[in-house]
């Protein structure tokens, strides 16, 4: 993933907007946590559209297993940005 993105970088609702500078991946707990401070912030007088979903499991395999084992069960959710 590399190069200037052509679209979804506009804001389509409202007037403000986050931006990502460089690439990376986003959970369900950061993005909870950024609705949570957003809304505390504008104190409830607002509204605010989060039109991201953590759509990408990462999996994860328990410690001490064999070689060949399988991927794993997935341990959490990531939106690629």
């Amino acid at each position: 993933m590399r190069g200037i993105t052509i679209r979804s970088n506009s804001i389509c609702f409202g007037r403000f907007g986050l931006q990502a500078l460089k690439l990376a991946s986003t959970t369900s707990r950061q993005i909870e946590a950024r609705r949570q401070a957003t809304i505390h912030y504008a104190c409830r007088d607002g509204k605010i559209w989060i039109h991201i979903f953590p759509d990408k499991p990462i999996t994860m395999r328990p410690t001490k297993t064999h070689m060949g084992s399988g991927k794993g069960s997935p341990k959490y959710w990531v939106f690629v940005v």
